[in-house]
């Protein structure tokens, strides 16, 4: 968008908003008793300040109306004439009321909208105050003259509220359509047909497109990598203080990264798989590995105590989520040389490195082996297919590492996984209509790795995750 002032993402374009508008507007092409006409969205004190409208208005306005909004943040105009804003959607066309100060900061986002229709006063005649509340009751009435149902943005995105039509009929925009004269005669919730389209548009707001894109890398994305910067430091220390780190200590970055993004985003239902994780060495057992064992992470299990039979741990394993977006990452750590160059004899260092080198070779294949599920669901979109091409590649990848003993001890510990997850860090079945354009990520654990060479007991285990995007351009054949 040439025009626009000071929007933050660069990616806003008219196809951009055209598309997003075009998104809005397919909840009113559905054939059902239940679609609404149209979908209004009202803003400001006119609302009460509804946070369901202001979400949908930011959707379409791409977060003009956040709080960050660098547009609104010098204008110097109070936020009653900035938020004096009503948007009517129609399954063809847009309807909007504004003033004449907010009509410049709203054109570069909206002249590309077709069919849009226009309410808005001269910046003479809305310096009548009388004249201009007149017209914006006069407007509002002709907005929704030809409709029956509407559809109202009552909740904000995973803060659903029981729909209720006469509190909307206490807005006083909705209050004074029942004015004598200028009003359109009778309450407006007797005459329309009011109905909570909040979750149709969450589904909307959940689709990936180029600019929720750009919002994701430029923003939720430098948060996430710092809450792995802040988990690494913990590990830049000295040997003796390294060895009496805890999995609690080392884990305090994501576990505060996801507890204040659950606090922040007032949602009541947990995904209990995505949650923040950090075991040392032997204690990554499948058992300790399950979801409701992260509460309470452990402040007895030290770096030099979680190996086997007690010893010094040679891995750890990690994961970081977050609580409110779809990213999520896990990893693999080794506390020693993944490599010591063999010197002609058997000496100690090389034996103590032994489980190192193995589990590195695990996680390597592990890897690769997620990766090329991730290439293979991005071609054909089968789950079944990518985890028959990710196992295939880790068998591969193990019998070139000579491993085929621990290849056959492993055959049953192999887990693979790929998941949807909605902007609210939800998981979605991947066979849901939903699922589409969501980030998704792959996941490879392999547990209880044994240690067939000492004999003393199991290893851990080994987890591997990253998140992905499938994007594809639709190219009509020519014939």
């Amino acid at each position: 968008m040439s025009q626009r002032r000071g929007t933050r993402y660069q990616s806003c374009s008219p196809a951009a908003s055209c598309s997003r508008l075009r998104k809005i507007q397919e909840i009113l092409t559905k054939s059902s008793k239940s679609t609404p006409d149209g979908i209004l969205c009202i803003l400001g004190i006119d609302s009460r300040y509804n946070e369901g409208c202001r979400e949908l208005a930011n959707y379409l306005l791409f977060d003009l109306y956040s709080q960050r909004s660098i547009e609104f943040e010098k204008t110097g105009f109070p936020e009653e004439v900035l938020d004096d804003v009503i948007i009517l959607i129609k399954s063809d066309s847009v309807r909007l009321y504004c003033n004449p100060v907010n009509y410049s900061y709203l054109l570069p986002y909206v002249i590309c909208w077709r069919n849009l229709h226009v309410h808005c006063m001269s910046q003479s005649e809305y310096e009548d105050e009388e004249a201009a509340e007149e017209f914006k009751i006069a407007s509002f009435v002709n907005m929704v003259r030809d409709c029956s149902r509407i559809g109202i943005p009552y909740s904000s995105h995973g803060h659903l509220q029981t729909f209720d039509m006469f509190i909307v009929e206490k807005w006083p925009i909705v209050q004074a359509f029942a004015l004598e004269g200028i009003g359109g005669g009778g309450f407006f919730t007797m005459k329309y047909e009011l109905m909570d389209v909040s979750e149709s548009l969450w589904k909307v707001y959940s689709i990936m497109d180029p600019v929720s894109l750009e919002a994701l890398l430029m923003e939720d994305l430098v948060t996430f990598q710092h809450q792995w910067s802040g988990f690494l430091s913990n590990f830049e220390t000295e040997i003796p203080f390294l060895l009496e780190l805890s999995e609690s200590q080392a884990g305090e970055p994501f576990r505060s990264y996801f507890t204040h993004g659950m606090l922040s985003s007032h949602i009541a239902d947990n995904s209990p798989c995505r949650q923040p994780f950090v075991l040392f060495g032997s204690h990554s057992t499948k058992e300790n590995l399950k979801p409701g064992n992260f509460i309470f992470p452990s402040e007895g299990h030290l770096v030099r105590n979680t190996g086997p039979g007690g010893s010094t741990a040679k891995h750890l394993v990690a994961q970081c989520v977050s609580a409110k977006g779809p990213l999520a990452c896990s990893r693999t750590y080794f506390f020693g040389a993944t490599h010591v160059p063999y010197l002609g004899c058997d000496n100690e260092t090389h034996k103590k490195n032994e489980q190192i080198t193995l589990l590195s070779q695990i996680y390597a294949a592990a890897v690769e082996a997620v990766l090329t599920g991730i290439a293979s669901y991005a071609k054909c979109s089968s789950f079944t297919k990518a985890k028959e091409a990710a196992e295939h590649s880790l068998w591969m990848l193990l019998d070139s590492f000579n491993l085929v003993q621990m290849k056959a001890a492993l055959r049953s510990k192999v887990s693979f996984q790929i998941e949807a997850v909605n902007s609210l860090g939800r998981s979605v079945p991947l066979d849901h209509e939903d699922s589409a354009d969501l980030i998704k990520t792959a996941s490879m654990t392999i547990y209880d790795i044994p240690d067939l060479q000492g004999g003393r007991g199991n290893l851990g285990s080994i987890v591997f995750s990253e998140s992905f995007l499938k994007s594809e351009i639709l190219v009509r054949d020519k014939g």
